[in-house]
């Protein structure tokens, strides 16, 4: 065989290999995003249960106010 000759089965496998680096490179790329992704989701649910938690907190203390000042009133209306 010379130098010149054409070796399908060598061609043949740097083609398969060549398939396989870029199919692996895809799935990192991709199951990099899907992290990307599953990262930001959790932040953001996270942010949420933050703000209801403020929020609640809030009209907790809204009506802990509320109802001081009933009695206050209460008192008021006493004397």
């Amino acid at each position: 065989m010379s130098i010149f000759e054409y070796d399908r089965e060598w061609e043949e496998e740097l083609l398969r290999k060549e398939e396989f680096e870029a199919g692996r490179d895809t799935e990192r790329k991709n199951t990099e995003k899907e992290r990307m992704n599953a990262e930001k989701e959790r932040r953001r649910a996270d942010s949420e249960k933050m703000r209801a938690d403020s929020e609640k907190l809030r009209a907790d203390h809204a009506e802990r106010e509320l109802l001081l000042l009933k009695e206050k009133l209460a008192l008021m209306e006493n004397k």
